[in-house]
């Protein structure tokens, strides 16, 4: 038996905030949604109940996500009015699906007419979430619009529901602090003027340029759809994962001591797998959160809540050792200054990647997210990676999120032509 509650914030002082969006977050909220699970296995089961009270406390920090869109002449904004997250609670029939392959669409209640069409019309609940309860363990999933947040949002917010049901405030969660910052606009680091230092500018020794290479720096690869593109998963365990990143030292020649982490050594990898024959260096672009890096006006930030990531643009060996260049790529890009210019430059539209990686391992971590028992996988959900098969395929493009493993090793997921799933090593499920 099926029921759903609408779940309000337990302190409704949150209420009467509209919160604008930035520019790239309309664009997000317009056409795109995350959907997300994590199993928690065994008999022992929260109820729906204490589930939902756990919720209201949580929602109290991150009040955009109890909201709902309205629309104005500047565009797409969120309007903290407590309207509430549907929270359904199923039962469903036998084992727990595997988690291995990208969860079915029916284990999620999904977001749907959740941006409003005109200024004044009524908009459906930009967040939505659905347990399902099977014999050996319970599937809380999460469908969200993207305008709400990001990964990291996502992340933070699933750890204050799980503190929340330990007893805790719920407040901030794996947050920083315990005061959540909605002001996305003002998070977006104010730019330099397009061109005032353009990249051509920036001497070829200069750490930056590995960050945003010139046209005449990337190889010249045609751009065509991928080849037999399907859905994957490639789990790697700890011992998967020490042993690549050996390889890739191994392969860079790197001095004793030397560091890469297991997503560095995860992207050189799937670089490699793409099998481009001939090319000294991969174009590959990498997804970064920057929300550590910027302040709120100036001052030290309460956990910034949105979207708050931008896409690297890096050039890496087509070997294992492109891992060390991830690495001192990432070194360098780890400031407000280096954001502000990257920013400030526009899209780079002749860069090309081939390869578009997200992480998702620091955003969700699985530790702090227990409820009756600890979190023992998660997975994205089918929809979400159907319509990044549909945007990134015809394109040229593989993309790939790396999630978290409770063992400490880690989950590659995505889209990917099928001759390149063939290199990879791990555990591997293909969905046509």
């Amino acid at each position: 038996m099926s029921c759903t509650t609408l779940v309000r914030a337990s302190d409704d002082s949150v209420s009467g905030e509209v919160v604008p969006l930035a520019k790239h977050e309309q664009m997000l909220g317009m056409y795109f949604n995350v959907t997300f699970a994590i199993l928690y296995p065994g008999a022992k089961k929260p109820t729906h109940a204490a589930l939902a009270t756990a919720l209201a406390k949580a929602l109290v920090p991150f009040k955009a996500l109890a909201g709902r869109f309205v629309l104005s002449k500047e565009g797409l904004a969120i309007d903290c009015n407590n309207a509430g997250v549907p929270l359904t609670h199923d039962v469903g029939t036998g084992a727990a699906p595997s988690v291995e392959v990208p969860i079915a669409t029916d284990l999620f209640d999904m977001v749907v007419d959740s941006v409003p069409a005109s200024e004044g019309s009524a908009s459906d609940a930009p967040m939505r979430v659905k347990v399902t309860d099977f014999d050996d363990a319970q599937l809380i999933a999460v469908s969200a619009n993207h305008g709400l947040c990001d990964a990291g949002g996502l992340g933070a917010f699933m750890a204050a529901w799980a503190s929340a049901y330990a007893g805790g405030t719920g407040e901030g969660g794996s947050a920083p602090s315990p005061v959540v910052s909605n002001d996305r606009v003002g998070a977006v680091p104010t730019t330099s003027e397009p061109g005032s230092v353009p990249p051509e500018t920036i001497p070829p020794e200069h750490p930056w340029r590995m960050l945003r290479p010139l046209p005449e720096q990337c190889p010249a690869l045609e751009r065509v759809p991928l080849a037999s593109p399907v859905i994957f998963s490639n789990t790697k365990s700890a011992a998967d994962c020490k042993a690549l990143k050996a390889a890739c030292l191994t392969a860079a020649a790197a001095p004793t001591g030397a560091f890469v982490s297991t997503n560095d050594a995860l992207c050189a990898e799937l670089c490699v797998a793409l099998g481009l024959e001939g090319v000294e260096r991969v174009p590959f672009g990498l997804i970064m959160d920057y929300r550590a890096h910027v302040g709120v006006d100036g001052a030290a930030s309460p956990y910034l809540f949105g979207n708050l990531w931008c896409t690297l643009e890096l050039l890496v060996r087509n070997s294992l050792a492109g891992a060390v260049d991830i690495r001192e790529a990432l070194r360098h890009a780890q400031g407000a200054e280096f954001i502000k210019w990257f920013m400030g430059q526009g899209a780079n539209r002749q860069f090309g990647a081939r390869l578009m990686m997200n992480t998702w391992v620091k955003a969700f971590r699985l530790a702090e997210l227990a409820f009756e028992v600890p979190a023992a996988d998660m997975m994205v959900g089918a929809p979400f990676l159907e319509q990044r098969l549909a945007m990134m395929a015809p394109a040229g493009v593989n993309y790939v999120i790396a999630l978290p493993q409770a063992d400490g090793g880690i989950k590659a997921v995505g889209v990917l032509g099928r001759s390149a799933t063939e290199r990879l090593t791990g555990k591997m499920h293909t969905v046509a």
